[in-house]
């Protein structure tokens, strides 16, 4: 019946009418939640909390799992304890794009990285089947625990799409203190990770280059160029550290040396996302085109930024401002034109000098 309902209506309206209804209910439902945790927070009544990445409605991707992390870290860093579950075993279509052995280690990846952004006294991190999935959900409200999106976690629909601004929401009752064990720290990382720092001072630019998905958000040899011209002009005192994996640092390397363009690469100081994570938040600033998961670090962070993207999941929580605790040096635009992606905030306008 309800399947029927759906192929009527998407006969009777346009596509982009029901995309823009589908927004507006999806927003709906995350700012219902909201209120309903701060209610609940507010009367002291969360004490536990199950949060639930399910591989089977959810992508094969750094970024997206690392909000869900988050969304676990926004309790622990108010003493709350946290079960966080992988759900493991089946698979959405596009993780088809992996080989076996490259699921493995992304799942095993995903928890390494849970284990470092949480607080081991107060998280757990679990990688169960759906069976068991259903026998903790059980288990959990039975003992009056909290589950975040609890219809989507047994009906194994996305948690991930509504993460994000499901925290904008919540972050932004938070008082400073809270905030301040939420975000992340150059300091918190490197206790964790294993990196080098460069000795002068960096900006990080993150450059986007694979062959499996999402060609049309690689970053483009003009765009390449462009950028690199814009940014030694706005920090001519900093090296510009371009972040990418190991692929992408090899093929922005040699667009570099043929053009004969000062750079240093990532991978030349980790070998790890969570490195990548600390070289970007031990930088001056950072600067991304066309999104990419590495921005969650910066994101989820006080350091300078400068975000020009078009937004999926998130919704912009103000104009200029991606998120409730981003700062008047964390600015986001959408990608609206061709020409209108280079970075504008340089060390002048950090300082709050005037600029000529």
């Amino acid at each position: 019946m309800i399947m029927r309902i759906k192929i009527i209506t998407k006969r009777m309206f346009p596509q982009w009418l029901l995309i823009f209804f589908e927004r507006i209910l999806k927003h709906y439902k995350e700012k219902k939640e909201s209120r309903r945790i701060l209610q609940r927070l507010g009367k002291r009544e969360i004490k536990n909390v199950l949060i639930v990445y399910d591989n089977l409605c959810s992508p094969p991707t750094y970024g997206d799992y690392m909000i869900v992390v988050f969304l676990a870290r926004y309790f622990t860093s108010q003493d709350i304890a946290v079960s966080f579950v992988i759900v493991d075993g089946e698979y959405r279509s596009d993780w088809g794009h992996l080989n076996t052995e490259e699921v493995q280690k992304l799942v095993t990846d995903y928890v390494k990285i849970s284990k470092l952004l949480l607080d081991s006294k107060l998280a757990t991190v679990e990688v169960l089947t759906s069976a068991q999935l259903q026998a903790r959900v059980r288990a959990c409200l039975a003992n009056g625990d909290d589950v975040p999106f609890l219809n989507n976690v047994i009906n194994r629909a996305q948690v991930y799409c509504h993460a994000f601004n499901l925290l904008s929401n919540l972050c932004a009752k938070a008082g400073q203190n809270h905030l301040n064990r939420f975000l992340l720290t150059f300091d918190e990382l490197a206790g964790k990770v294993t990196f080098k720092k460069p000795n002068k001072p960096y900006i990080t630019w993150h450059c986007r280059y694979s062959e499996k998905w999402g060609r049309d958000r690689n970053t483009g040899d003009d765009e390449f160029l462009r950028v690199h011209t814009c940014l030694k002009a706005l920090y001519p005192h900093h090296g510009i550290m371009v972040v990418s994996d190991a692929l992408g640092c090899n093929y922005f390397r040699q667009i570099a040396i043929k053009y004969s363009l000062e750079c240093i690469f990532s991978k030349d100081y980790c070998d790890t996302l969570m490195g990548d994570g600390a070289l970007i938040l031990g930088s001056a600033f950072f600067f991304v085109i066309k999104g990419g998961g590495i921005a969650i670090f910066p994101i989820f962070s006080k350091m300078p930024f400068e975000l020009v993207f078009n937004t999926v999941n998130e919704c912009e929580f103000a104009s200029g401002k991606l998120t409730s605790w981003a700062s008047g040096e964390q600015l986001f635009r959408r990608l609206s034109r061709s020409n209108d992606y280079l970075p504008t905030l340089g060390i002048p306008i950090l300082t709050g000098e005037l600029t000529s």
